[in-house]
C-alpha cells in the first residue's frame, strides 16, 4: 500500500514539476520580450540624448561660440556612449550570475530527486522482502497498460487500470 503511496505522490511531484516548468518558461519568455523592449527604449533614448547635444552644439557654433562646442558635444556623447556600453555589461553579469544561480538550483532539486527515488526503490524493495518473507506472497507487476490490455483480450487476467501499470499477487 505504501508503495502505490509513493507512486501516486512521484505522479503527483511529476505533474507538478511539468507544470512549475511551464510556467516558469513562459516568464522566462515574458521576461526576455520586456528586456528587449527595455533595452530598445534605452537605445532610443541613448540616441535623442546624442541628437540634442549635436544640435545644441551646431545651434552654439552659429552662435559664434566656435569649434569647442563641437569638442564638448563629442565628450558628452563619447561619455553616454561608455556609460551605456558600462550598463549593458552589468546587466549581462547580472543575468549571467542569475542564470548560473538558477542552473545550480535546478541540479540541486534534480539530486534531491533522485535521492528521494533511490530511497523510495530502497524502502520499496524492502517492504517487498518483508511481504515475501512473512506472508509468501510474491508480487510481480503486470507490465504497461498496453500489455495488460493485451492480456485481459487474451483472459490473462485482470490488467492495468486505465492509465497505470498494476501488481499482481502471485
Amino acid at each position: 500500500m505504501e508503495a502505490v503511496v509513493a507512486a501516486a505522490k512521484e505522479q503527483a511531484f511529476r505533474e507538478q514539476r511539468h507544470r512549475h516548468t511551464a510556467s516558469l518558461s513562459a516568464l522566462r519568455e515574458e521576461r526576455a520580450a520586456l528586456e528587449r523592449a527595455k533595452r530598445e527604449l534605452e537605445s532610443c533614448l541613448i540616441a535623442a540624448r546624442n541628437q540634442a547635444a549635436l544640435l545644441q552644439a551646431c545651434q552654439r557654433e552659429e552662435s559664434g561660440e566656435g569649434a569647442q562646442c563641437w569638442e564638448q558635444a563629442a565628450t558628452e556623447v563619447e561619455g553616454r556612449i561608455a556609460a551605456a556600453q558600462a550598463a549593458a555589461m552589468a546587466e549581462y553579469e547580472e543575468r549571467e550570475a542569475a542564470a548560473k544561480q538558477e542552473q545550480a538550483t535546478q541540479a540541486a532539486e534534480v539530486r534531491r530527486a533522485a535521492q528521494e527515488l533511490a530511497a523510495l526503490r530502497r524502502a520499496a524493495t524492502l517492504e517487498l522482502q518483508q511481504l515475501q518473507a512473512t506472508t509468501g506472497v510474491t508480487i510481480g507487476s503486470c507490465g504497461t497498460r498496453g500489455q495488460a490490455q493485451r492480456r485481459r483480450r487474451r483472459g490473462r487476467g485482470k490488467g492495468a487500470p486505465a492509465g497505470r501499470a498494476c501488481c499482481t499477487i502471485m
